[in-house]
Parts: structure tokens; sequence; C-alpha cells
């Protein structure tokens, strides 16, 4: 999330994944990016946090700016970071997906999650 508040072009400049797990940051992190897609104009780090304020995401922006500051990274060490971290997340919900398809029996499958399954499987 530090990324995004730090540089919430990001968010539009990348297709950033949305995350399902539950929580507070995960939540944080989904309204940010919904924010940060949709907010008029170009989206920045003070409009971030005016939006935010006083929300439940408030405690998770302020943690992301104040851990920022300790570091002083630059703009496109942020993007870098940023993308890696979505490649991430997105192989992560991958893998979840393909572990719930192999919990399942065969015969429950339909001819399209058979497929996907082959696919995911081949695919390594």
């Amino acid at each position: 999330m530090q990324g995004v508040v730090l540089e919430p072009a990001l968010a539009r400049r990348h297709d950033l994944p949305h995350v399902d797990d539950p929580g507070p940051e995960a939540s944080a992190w989904n309204a940010v990016l919904d924010f940060c897609a949709t907010a008029p104009g170009e989206p920045t780090t003070a409009g971030v946090v005016q939006h935010f304020a006083g929300t439940t995401h408030a405690g998770a922006i302020a943690g992301v700016l104040a851990s920022a500051a300790d570091q002083a990274l630059p703009a496109e060490q942020v993007e870098g970071e940023v993308v890696a971290a979505a490649e991430r997340l997105r192989r992560a919900v991958d893998e979840r997906g393909l572990a719930a398809l192999l919990r399942q029996p065969l015969e429950t499958l339909s001819s399209d999650e058979r497929t996907a399954l082959v696919e995911r499987l081949r695919a390594g």
C-alpha cells in the first residue's frame, strides 16, 4: 500500500489487483485503489490522506506515511516495488484458485473448471 499512497497515479498506470483477504490492511488497500482509480484529476498523496481522514483507513495510511518518511524512496523504486507486489498478489490468487479446484472431486468440476485446472497445472 505504501507505494500507491506515495505515488497514487500508479493505480491508474498499472492494473493493480484488489485483495480478497479479510483485515484492515487489505480493506485499506482496496479502498485506496478504488479512490485513486476514480478520483477526479490526477490523484496525489495529499488527496489520498485528505479523502481518508477520519475513516477506518486513516490509521493504516498514517502508518504507511510514517514508514515511508524513514525510507525516502525514489519514485522509480516505488513503482518497481508496487508492480512486483501486484504480481505476487496475482500469483497468490491463482494459487488459491488452483488449490480450491484441487480440493474438489474431479467429477464435480464443470468442463470449464477441468480445462482451467489442466491449463494451470501445465503452466506450473
